[in-house]
């Protein structure tokens, strides 16, 4: 084999092997062209995008949102909802944020959602903790990310921009938080269609 030829084929096996390479894998949410990685790892577990959506306000767009649940536990004979807001596998929510939102604005918008997911809120236990949560809140610029995971016993952890914000114990928030998008009252019924076409 001539030093060309085997250059060539050299370079074609690694753009094969990047182009298949899950590390490489991303799925894009098509209206905002933001893409996330079809994997990420939660606790050391495996976790897979269960789907995409894209958040609107009136005709602005505000952020690209993506699901991911533990690989080995989705059933996809079983209901998706029910799935994603069950304690026990590992789950996380990326806010991907298309344009600048200041951190009163996103407090607002969490805890709107939580008192219509959370029963009882203003006297519920996880009123506490969701108001720590709503504190961790920050101004959200364009391209950056608020990361929220969920494990086993209700275990959330707040990560924004990179950064850990807040942890909590709590299956009730966690339920909350989930169901803002997931639920029975989500804040759009495009996205709860949109995060679970992967599990089905």
């Amino acid at each position: 084999m001539s030093r060309r030829s085997f250059l060539f084929s050299f370079f074609a096996l690694i753009t094969l092997l990047v182009n298949f390479s899950p590390a490489y894998s991303q799925v894009t949410e098509p209206s905002s062209g933001v893409s996330f990685p079809a994997q990420v790892s939660v606790g050391g577990t495996n976790a897979v995008i269960t789907g995409v959506g894209l958040r609107k306000k009136a005709i602005f767009k505000v952020y690209a949102i993506a699901s991911y649940m533990d690989a080995s536990k989705i059933n996809k004979g079983a209901d998706p909802y029910s799935q994603l807001l069950a304690d026990g596998p590992a789950k996380q929510i990326t806010m991907h944020f298309v344009r600048d939102v200041d951190a009163s604005s996103i407090r607002g918008a969490f805890e709107d959602s939580l008192k219509s997911n959370i029963p009882s809120y203003a006297t519920s236990p996880a009123k506490k903790n969701a108001d720590a949560f709503l504190a961790a809140q920050v101004d959200m610029k364009t391209n950056q990310e608020i990361v929220l995971r969920w494990t086993q016993g209700g275990k959330i952890e707040v990560v924004i921009n990179g950064q850990p914000k807040a942890n909590f114990t709590d299956p009730v928030l966690a339920r909350g938080i989930w169901a803002i998008w997931l639920g029975a009252s989500p804040i759009s019924g495009d996205i709860k269609t949109g995060l679970v076409t992967k599990m089905k």
